[in-house]
């Protein structure tokens, strides 16, 4: 089997990975420890592998999560495409800083996404607890550094075919 074929089947699988963690419930201690999978995964496979379609799956896991979150239908198609959109722009600029700064430099872009869901949320009288909205960044930003050493590693393993 080609890398092409290989890697294309990792991405499918790793988005519904996200997708299904992002659903699973937890106890309420644990609610809070909950990472934002969708857009944790999307922006590791944008900066690992911008040629995959990001902006295509970032509008369709969008519109899903709008569905099973009874959402306004556009609301996380909307954070997610602007999302990916500024990180698939910025990309050049953050792969050749080290993956700390990376990581701090991601934060604001993660916030900037629970910022658009809260307002979307508010204008639409669909109100979420505020820790419920907020507390979700610092597991998100614990654990990207774990998901960008998995993707890089995955790219460097088997580096895409030439011929």
């Amino acid at each position: 089997m080609s890398w092409v074929k290989t890697r294309s089947s990792v991405y499918l699988i790793s988005l519904l990975f996200g997708l299904l963690m992002q659903f699973i419930v937890l106890p309420d201690a644990l609610t809070l420890a909950r990472p934002m999978w969708i857009p944790l995964l999307l922006v590791g496979w944008t900066l690992n592998a911008p040629q995959l379609p990001n902006l295509l799956m970032a509008l369709l896991l969008g519109l899903c999560m709008d569905v099973m979150l009874n959402c306004p239908l556009g609301q996380h198609a909307l954070g997610l495409l602007v999302l990916v959109y500024i990180v698939a722009r910025l990309r050049q600029a953050l792969v050749v800083y080290p993956r700390w700064q990376v990581t701090v430099a991601l934060v604001p872009l993660w916030a900037g996404y629970a910022l658009l869901m809260a307002v979307i949320d508010e204008r639409a009288h669909h109100l979420a607890t505020p820790s419920l909205r907020w507390w979700p960044l610092l597991p998100t930003t614990l654990l990207w550094p774990v998901i960008d050493v998995w993707l890089t590693l995955l790219d460097h393993r088997h580096p895409a075919d030439t011929e």
